[in-house]
């Protein structure tokens, strides 16, 4: 069902151009409205005025006449749109309008004009002027008055709405107009997120009242999106923390001898690789995986699955576009090889990286890590009967991890001390 409207709610339009428009549009209907019933009246006074003039000079010049001694005759009184009678002391009519038909009101004002019925219905303006006992009435018509009114009444019946029509649009216009730059810091907000905390909403020149709005929302994303960035920054610190964490008690437990046992079982290692390339899509160098094809071999997956990690953020941290990584099976031996178009490394230099907490003086050094995953991925590979070698040359750095497909027969690590 529909819900209705609370009594006495009121029903307004939903949006700020739309009410902004509703409330001029009505503000001039009603201003417009106002006039025109002021005009109207007064074009009717000015015209009844302009009748009342007339009625008056002729009721003037009768009057004199008759002071004088002589009566007006009916030819003497063919006025036109006027009627006029002169009445007797005793009612007699002494002279009429030719075109009178029938007597006129007996009014007993005698100097203000009024307004007066005929019996047939018509509403006219008489003027009376009493002289000696005679009585001089002078009527006439109110057609003009009311054809000029009805004139001008249907004239602003025409204009007012169509006026406010233009303004309404006008307003519209001018109210989107002036709305642009709201709905431009709307959608800079709405695009906004922690991840991006720099992004700000444009500042408009003009109106003053929209650059102080953007301002001030710019002043607030700032106090609300540092601390986020902050928080951002924390957690990838914590992470990296954690992960040298891991890394050294990897280690530790390698030495230990901890590990010395590899846990063998079937391990898909085509799954693997894939499975971390797809961890990593979302970062930027693009990574080319068309080179790998199926291979089994017997292995801990979680420890080969750390090995080819390491390989893969090494690869990602020094590339400049693009990462390629292949996988195949070559005598018995599954072949991993992972390369980057980064930097590249030094012949002379290409052993140490391969030494705990090892890092570089040139380009490749500027990854932020602690120089431990290579070293850790040397090891798992070697604890599973295999190799990591680097190798190529030009530039970037293609790492190569060998495998036996057959169950591993490590030779038990020196133990660093």
């Amino acid at each position: 069902m529909t819900a209705r409207p609370r009594p006495g709610r009121r029903v307004v339009p939903g949006t700020l151009r739309t009410r902004v428009t509703a409330v001029a549009a009505l503000a001039v209907l009603a201003v417009l409205s106002v006039t025109s019933v002021g005009l109207v009246l007064a074009q009717r006074q000015a015209l009844l005025d302009a009748r009342d003039e007339t009625l008056d000079q002729h009721a003037d010049d009768l009057a004199l006449r008759v002071r004088s001694g002589r009566n007006p005759a009916a030819r003497d009184l063919a006025f036109e749109d006027v009627a006029v009678q002169v009445v007797a002391v005793d009612g007699r009519v002494l002279a009429a309008s030719p075109r009178l038909d029938g007597n006129l009101p007996r009014t007993t004002r005698t100097s203000a004009p009024t307004t007066v019925e005929l019996p047939g219905g018509d509403s006219v303006r008489l003027v009376a002027r009493e002289i000696g006992g005679t009585r001089i009435l002078v009527a006439g018509g109110l057609d003009d008055v009311r054809d000029g009114t009805a004139a001008l009444a249907g004239s602003l019946l025409l204009a007012v709405p169509l006026s406010t029509a233009v303004l309404a649009g006008v307003v519209w216009w001018a109210v989107g107009r002036a709305l642009r730059p709201v709905e431009a810091m709307r959608v800079r907000v709405e695009q906004i997120t922690g991840t991006a905390p720099g992004q700000r909403v444009p500042e408009p020149e003009t109106p003053h009242e929209l650059a102080r709005l953007a301002r001030t929302m710019n002043a607030m994303l700032g106090r609300l999106l540092e601390p986020a960035a902050t928080s951002a920054s924390v957690l990838e610190e914590t992470v990296g923390l954690q992960r040298l964490v891991d890394d050294l008690l990897l280690l530790a437990r390698g030495d230990a001898g901890a590990l010395d046992d590899v846990r063998t079982g079937p391990v898909d290692l085509d799954v693997v690789l894939e499975r971390l390339v797809a961890d990593r899509r979302g970062a930027r160098p693009r990574m080319d995986t068309r080179g790998v094809t199926p291979v089994q071999l017997r292995g801990d997956e979680a420890q080969l699955g750390r090995a080819l990690g390491n390989l893969l953020d090494n690869a990602v941290r020094h590339a400049r576009g693009a990462v390629t990584v292949t996988l195949g099976e070559h005598d018995g031996t599954a072949v991993v090889t992972v390369a980057d178009d980064g930097p590249g490394i030094p012949v002379e230099e290409r052993e140490r990286v391969f030494e705990r907490f090892t890092r570089l003086d040139d380009a490749r050094s500027a990854d932020g890590g602690a120089g431990l995953g290579l070293g850790i991925a040397r090891e798992i590979a070697e604890r599973h009967g295999g190799s990591l070698a680097l190798t190529g040359s030009g530039s970037g750095a293609r790492f190569v991890l060998r495998l036996p497909i057959g169950r591993p027969h490590p030779e038990p690590p020196t133990v660093r001390r």
